[in-house]
């Protein structure tokens, strides 16, 4: 098991990350291994048991998760579970109003591998937490860039 923490100052309000970020589509823009997003129980509602098929790619072999939203609060948490073949996990993004438009983003993950999966964690442990935080900042990058379309 591997159990981490980043957080990020955003230059935008923090409905606008809450927002993109409960968009589960939009993370194949700032996650470089998601490659598609499709919807299996949303029916275009964003409710909490909304389950999606995450696909991604990982060691150069595609691979699939199901991911479910198990909590939203509004523009202050979104947590949400993934199911896949080779490591399962929990992602949890916290969200802070820090002034008129700054949020400070807060991302714990709990990551449990499985099957092969136990190699990969093993060899990349270390890179996992700064891959993830390299995703965070092009979210940020992402978010504070269109901000002016949304004023």
């Amino acid at each position: 098991m591997i159990q981490f923490s980043n957080s990020l100052m955003i230059d935008t309000a923090s409905s606008h990350v809450f927002a993109f970020l409960e968009e589960i589509e939009n993370y194949t823009k700032w996650n470089y291994a998601v490659k598609q997003i499709v919807p299996i129980t949303a029916n275009g509602n964003r409710q909490d048991g909304a389950t999606y098929r995450l696909y991604r790619e990982v060691l150069g072999r595609q691979a699939y998760e199901e991911i479910t939203f198990l909590e939203r609060i509004p523009n202050q948490k979104l947590s949400m579970e993934a199911i896949g073949k080779f490591f399962h996990y929990t992602m949890i993004y916290e969200i802070s109003t820090m002034g008129e438009n700054q949020t400070l983003l807060v991302n714990n993950a709990t990551l449990h591998a499985t099957g092969v999966g136990s190699i990969f964690f093993r060899l990349f442990q270390r890179n996992i937490k700064k891959e993830v935080f390299q995703n965070l900042h092009v979210l940020k990058h992402i978010l504070e860039e269109n901000k002016s379309d949304r004023s």
